[in-house]
């Protein structure tokens, strides 16, 4: 059965990669193995299903990289959440009792 979750696996890597500034070296049973650079590019990778070994240099950013990521974490999330959150009551319209 052929799916699509190999790619998704390798592509999920790549933001990995970008996302900390380090570089990921994945080795997969029968996915897609391949180097990826701290930039996100991808050095080496090969195809589902098949075997082999890559010998090759791993780039490691000098100095290393210090992305809003590893700086902040997780608070720009938070932050777009409570900012939709906020846009969404502020928009929401409560019904008035009506006086008699």
């Amino acid at each position: 059965m052929k799916t699509a979750a190999p790619e998704q696996h390798y592509v999920s890597n790549i933001f990995r990669a970008i996302e900390n500034g380090r570089p990921v070296i994945r080795a997969a049973n029968t996915g897609i193995s391949a180097i990826i650079d701290p930039t996100g590019n991808e050095i080496v990778r090969t195809k589902l299903m098949v075997t082999g070994v890559h010998i090759d240099r791993v780039p490691l950013a000098t100095p290393p990289l210090q992305t809003p990521y590893l700086k902040w974490g997780d608070w720009f999330i938070f932050l777009c959440w409570a900012m939709l959150i906020l846009f969404f009551l502020s928009h929401v319209k409560f019904p008035h009792k009506q006086e008699e």
